[in-house]
């Protein structure tokens, strides 16, 4: 059975279960629509591999955040999750996301992709 095009945001504070969850849909969805890919960004993945790397200075202050818990900043969110839309997201494939937005400043930035992508995504 083909399903249309799905978009799904979790939400919620760390360790509360929506990569699991993610992960279960991703599931259900591969296996009810074997024709389209499942992207899931999930920015704190991105930002763990990003604070392994300890290379820069962003990626140094980064490690020191997670250590912490503290959040990141806005603006490295958005880049981050933009750049996973840009390089995984095609007008054929179901998008689950997790951890953005995390803030109130995140989101005109979550509102201006959804615009620039759903053009091409819209059936």
């Amino acid at each position: 059975m083909k399903s249309d095009i799905k978009t799904v945001i979790f939400i919620g504070p760390q360790g509360s279960g929506k990569g699991t969850q993610i992960e279960k849909l991703k599931e259900v969805l591969e296996a009810d629509d074997e024709r389209r890919r499942v992207v899931d960004i999930q920015t704190g993945r991105r930002f763990r591999a990003l604070a392994a790397k300890q290379e820069t200075f962003a990626e140094d202050k980064v490690a020191e955040s997670l250590q912490t818990g503290a959040l990141q900043p806005d603006f490295l969110v958005s880049v981050l999750w933009g750049q996973a839309m840009v390089d995984q997201l095609d007008n054929k494939s179901h998008l689950l996301i997790d951890g953005f937005p995390r803030t109130v400043g995140q989101i005109p930035d979550i509102a201006d992709a959804f615009a620039f992508f759903s053009e091409g995504r819209l059936q």
